[in-house]
């Protein structure tokens, strides 16, 4: 009754299963991406007719969890569950980053693409799937996509690397680092890190082939100083606002010295790495302000 395709591989010691053709048919592709008991469904979308006068690109992402794909249901008087949660949002605009530059230029359809998470086995994240499964959902549309394009996340313990660590061994890592390209380029790197040393850090970035599109930095880390107290950085892609934003005197003077030493590893890090030559007049002087 069904022309399933399944392909599967291993990664991480783990099997990724992928399949198409038997759920969500009559979407323009869809995939369900099965890694452990973690289970989720992609699809992919876009509208019939081009947005006239459209100077963007009308990509929506959508990542949908319930509480059913864990076994659970919400407690307390109201049962129903509301509006997608802060982490829905945070990883729907995870999905989005690297996708979005691998569209053609002047392509304006309307394009939806949903995560939908059917099993969550609290061991494998759903969060990189959907960057995987997001991607061969439009590989296999009538979409025209630049692709394929995949992620894994990074954690760091005991002086090694570990691929696609669980919740449990990411708590206990000393990074937390997630990583999206193609097979030529990284197109999206986001991290956070605990006190980690600068040598560790540069060493990792040197292994990765960084990429820049259109002179904007795809690229940009979330360091531990900003998961620390630096929150509103997290709603900014442009390194840009974070040079403006470190470099006002009163966030020097009410923050504590850890803060201090850990916005100044960064600033280094920026100095040390000095990609498409951001660190410049503006950047050496906020390291000043914060030494």
């Amino acid at each position: 009754m069904f022309d399933e395709k399944i392909m599967e591989l291993e990664l991480a010691g783990r099997i990724l299963k992928v399949s198409t053709g038997k759920i969500s048919r009559q979407s323009s592709g869809a995939i369900v991406i099965q890694y452990g008991d973690t289970v989720l469904l992609s699809t992919a979308n876009r509208s019939k007719e081009a947005r006239k006068g459209a100077d963007f690109f009308p990509l929506t992402v959508d990542y949908i969890e319930k509480f059913y794909s864990s076994g659970k249901f919400p407690g307390g008087f109201n049962k129903r569950e509301g509006r997608p949660s802060t982490n829905a949002t945070l990883v729907a605009r995870l999905i989005d980053r690297p996708i979005r530059p691998m569209f053609p230029d002047g392509f304006n359809y309307d394009v939806h693409i949903v995560n939908t998470v059917l099993s969550y086995d609290e061991i494998n994240m759903p969060d990189y799937l959907g960057v995987i499964g997001s991607s061969l959902a439009l590989m296999i549309s009538d979409i025209p996509f630049l692709g394929p394009v995949a992620s894994v996340i990074v954690g760091y313990k005991n002086g090694e690397f570990i691929l696609n660590p669980s919740p449990k061994e990411l708590e206990e890592s000393e990074l937390d680092l997630i990583v999206a390209g193609t097979k030529e380029a990284v197109n999206m790197v986001e991290a956070g890190a605990k006190e980690l040393d600068e040598e560790t850090i540069v060493n990792f970035l040197n292994g990765l082939d960084f990429y820049y599109l259109n002179d904007e930095a795809y690229f940009f880390i979330l360091p531990a100083c900003i998961r620390y107290g630096l929150k509103k950085f997290e709603d900014n892609e442009q390194l840009d606002y974070l040079t403006f934003f470190l470099s006002d005197k009163e966030r020097v003077n009410y923050a504590d010295e850890k803060i201090k030493i850990l916005v100044v590893s960064y600033l280094n890090l920026l100095k040390k790495l000095n990609f498409s030559g951001y660190f410049e007049k503006e950047e050496k002087e906020c390291l000043e302000l914060w030494k």
